[in-house]
């Protein structure tokens, strides 16, 4: 089986999206970009519009503190659980 090259280029931006970068892999996509848009209903909605399984995430809640910001990375999440 064999799979195409992703053409980012052909890519038509319709939506704005906080902080959340454009790759042809959505799992790709997600790690490479903040926490920015999981704060925001519609930019989540968009998101999650990617993925082909529906998932049910809701959106952060701002008045939480935590040590992290909402321009960490969301990679960086997934390293610090396989340390």
């Amino acid at each position: 089986e064999t799979f195409g090259i992703c053409d980012l280029n052909r890519i038509k931006a319709n939506e704005t999206l906080f902080d959340i970068i454009t790759d042809c892999l959505p799992s790709q996509m997600t790690l490479s970009s903040s926490l920015e848009c999981f704060f925001n209903q519609s930019c989540l909605n968009i998101l999650l519009l990617s993925y082909n399984n529906t998932l049910n995430i809701s959106i952060l809640n701002q008045s939480l503190s935590s040590r992290f910001l909402s321009t960490t990375k969301i990679g960086l999440f997934v390293d610090e659980l396989f340390l």
